[in-house]
């Protein structure tokens, strides 16, 4: 089986009889030619079947019409909502998106930078699990078409765009606080990430107001995955004094935590209240429907690219860091405790519900 040939510029400026240079003006727009010369090309073109390579004369202007996204992790459906916006917004402004999968991996976050650096993309939307790593920070601070999305990176001068991570951990603790929860637990995600430092700084302040502490045996920080919720939900469970909910600052934590309280035969809400912070698009169908903090991934994705593409412009940015509003979305995974229930826990007593039985 032969493969078709390609036709070339060159193929085109032979049957126009002109030169390649002369026909690629014309066809670039830089040039007027005689109605003869013009119609010969023309001609050409059609009869060949010419497809100019848009990709070799975006290059040769310095351009590629090609943006990356960098992201840690696509199978979480966050990453995977953010990436459809950046992608529609994008192609409206005539970009295509390289899509960079990092599998959270310090090398594979510096090769795909290195494409930028090399010019074979125009600019760069970056989120980081690696938030603190200085050479990282050096690679970004050399390249100028830079926007990071929901994490931050110390020490480059880039556009950000964040969401109220506090005001999300706060608004989640006060509505189990308000259901009448005292002894809540919280799993975090890595500790040096700027998302996981201020929602925990929320629950922090929601329980002062309260005159409460967090319990040091009921906090826990580690990677964004469901196994890391699902483990860290199994230890709380174990002990002495388990807790009656648990605020997981991610939907894809949260979701190791149902799995966990189904191995332990506890029942959500009625053995265990639970709120997440996401609401990626399968929370409202989970048994039961999960109460959470809504971050808008599709509005971080589409703010962050349009900021992109002005920087890429030339044009002023307005800020230099833009913060996105959250929202508490009320389902039915948080149950109200009565009051003699709340002066049971006061009294430092057990959980009011049975041991849980693990099924290893």
């Amino acid at each position: 089986m032969h493969r078709q040939r390609v036709t070339t510029i060159r193929d085109v400026a032979e049957a126009a009889k002109l030169s390649p240079t002369a026909v690629s003006r014309y066809l670039n727009g830089d040039i007027v030619l005689p109605k003869a010369s013009a119609s010969r090309i023309d001609r050409a073109v059609r009869e060949l079947n010419y497809q100019p390579n848009r990709l070799a004369r975006n290059l040769s202007l310095g351009q590629s019409k090609m943006i990356g996204l960098i992201i840690p992790d696509i199978s979480n459906p966050f990453f995977a909502t953010l990436a459809c916006a950046v992608e529609e917004v994008a192609f409206k402004a005539g970009y295509g998106v390289l899509l960079c999968n990092t599998q959270n991996d310090r090398d594979r976050e510096f090769s795909y930078l290195k494409l930028l650096s090399s010019r074979q993309l125009d600019g760069i939307l970056f989120l980081t699990n690696q938030a603190e790593n200085p050479e990282l920070a050096d690679i970004l601070q050399r390249n100028r078409n830079v926007v990071l999305i929901d994490e931050d990176v110390p020490g480059i001068l880039a556009p950000r765009i964040f969401s109220e991570n506090r005001t999300g951990g706060y608004l989640a603790t006060r509505h189990l606080l308000d259901n009448g929860h005292e002894r809540i637990a919280f799993i975090g995600g890595p500790k040096n990430l700027l998302s996981t430092r201020e929602r925990f700084t929320g629950f922090k302040n929601a329980l002062q107001e309260n005159r409460l502490k967090p319990t040091a045996r009921l906090v826990r920080f580690g990677p964004y995955t469901s196994d890391f919720g699902r483990e860290t939900a199994l230890r709380f469970f174990e002990a002495k004094k388990p807790p009656t909910a648990i605020f997981a600052s991610s939907d894809y934590v949260a979701l190791g935590v149902l799995n966990a309280a189904d191995r332990a035969e506890l029942k959500i809400p009625e053995d265990l209240s639970l709120i997440g912070f996401d609401d990626m698009p399968l929370a409202e169908v989970l048994q039961p429907p999960l109460t959470t903090v809504r971050q808008s991934a599709q509005d971080l994705g589409a703010k962050g690219t349009k900021v992109l593409l002005n920087l890429m412009a030339g044009e002023p940015v307005e800020r230099v860091e833009a913060r996105l509003p959250v929202q508490l979305i009320k389902r039915e995974s948080v149950r109200k405790l009565s009051s003699g229930e709340s002066m049971q826990m006061d009294m430092n007593s057990r959980m009011p519900r049975k041991r849980p039985v693990l099924r290893r």
